[in-house]
């Protein structure tokens, strides 16, 4: 019996663990597309599973076999009722007025493109991301894509070679673009 109780609590952390990445998937253009928002992806798998282990800890402990299956399909069905409500009024009624991806930026409300385009970042925190980052960057400056997005997060603007990267980008693409905000998309 406790090979069965291993084996069961192995497949449904692999389960979640294959879910995590689809999901941090589906909602990082929704939200943004910054590292922090796949952080607060997986720190929320990560917490909805020990969660998980201490309902089940709580509910075998406290209650007979009867009552639990009833709590389960309770439990259940919250998520399976919050699905069918999402379907129901789909993203048509979002509140967020853009979303965005590497590629392109869109209206939640319609799906319509209002730009397509690469965007540049930078990342400070490894040597591999910080190489990747400079080498990126100064190929897309020189990009021939109608919107060129840049974005810069404040914890990199404390290296030199990314901060020598960054006035080169905006110095090139404010002589050989014009310079727009997420707002002027929306008109």
């Amino acid at each position: 019996m406790p090979l069965l109780f291993a084996a069961t609590l192995f497949i449904s952390a692999s389960l979640l663990f294959m879910v995590q990445p689809m999901v941090g998937k589906m909602v990082l253009p929704l939200l943004g597309g910054s590292p922090a928002v796949w952080n607060a992806c997986m720190v929320f798998f990560q917490a909805l599973l020990l969660l998980g282990y201490l309902y089940a800890h709580f509910v075998a402990g406290k209650y007979e076999p009867k009552k639990q299956w009833l709590i389960h399909l309770v439990v259940l069905g919250l998520p399976i009722g919050a699905f069918l409500l999402a379907v129901m009024f789909g993203a048509r009624h979002s509140p967020i007025a853009i979303a965005e991806s590497h590629w392109r930026v869109w209206s939640p409300a319609n799906r319509a493109d209002l730009a397509r385009g690469p965007v540049i970042t930078w990342a400070s925190r490894t040597p591999a991301r910080l190489a990747s980052s400079l080498g990126a960057a100064a190929v897309l400056r020189r990009s021939r894509a109608k919107v060129l997005r840049i974005g810069v997060h404040p914890p990199d603007v404390n290296h030199p070679a990314l901060v020598k990267s960054i006035e080169r980008t905006l110095s090139h693409v404010s002589a050989n673009r014009r310079i727009g905000r997420y707002s002027d998309l929306l008109v």
